[in-house]
Order: C-alpha cells, then sequence, then structure tokens
C-alpha cells in the first residue's frame, strides 16, 4: 500500500471495508473479499483478497456487522477536499494562536 492510499472503513464496526488508491487526479476502490480488522502487507498485495477493482461507484455491505457504506467518486473527492482543507485552516490556526 502506497503512502496516500487510504483505508475504506465500515462507519459501524471500523472494520476494513477495501483500499481507496489515488492515482493522478482519480481515486479507486478496491473492495476486500471480507471485511478485515487490520490487513496486514501481505493480505494487502494478494490481489486473491479483493472482490472488485477500481469500483466507481457502488454500495459496500461490511460482513462484520452488515452495514452498508455507499461510495461514489465525487463523493470522495469532496470529502478529501474538505479534509485537506481543514487541516491548512488547523495548521493555521496553531501558527497564528
Amino acid at each position: 500500500m502506497r503512502t496516500d492510499d487510504r483505508m475504506y472503513t465500515c462507519e459501524r464496526c471500523n472494520y476494513k471495508l477495501g483500499v481507496i488508491q489515488h492515482e493522478r487526479r482519480r481515486a479507486r476502490l478496491n473492495v476486500f473479499r471480507q471485511a478485515q480488522l487490520e490487513p496486514g502487507p501481505e493480505f494487502l498485495q494478494d490481489v486473491r483478497n479483493y472482490a472488485l477493482i477500481d469500483l466507481e461507484s457502488g454500495t459496500v455491505i461490511c460482513g462484520h456487522c452488515g452495514a452498508r457504506r455507499t461510495w461514489r467518486l465525487s463523493e470522495q473527492a469532496l470529502s478529501e477536499l474538505i479534509e485537506r482543507r481543514a487541516s491548512r485552516s488547523y495548521g493555521l490556526e496553531q501558527v497564528d494562536g
């Protein structure tokens, strides 16, 4: 997993449902076959552990608790933009304050 990749996590139980990979200006979701508590590097490298590669949009169901989470590229991009802006403004507050 690259440093700019992030886990796609169940909002209810915090199990990992997949990996969000960033390439240039595009994010893509690779969904695990089974929800994982803490997938290790060997697990992440083995393509047999993924049910879907490059999911553009859809609903992912957590195999651990049954919660549903919807993935859409546009929503993910907006969420990441908000996070980046929040971290920038937080950094400015620390310097100024």
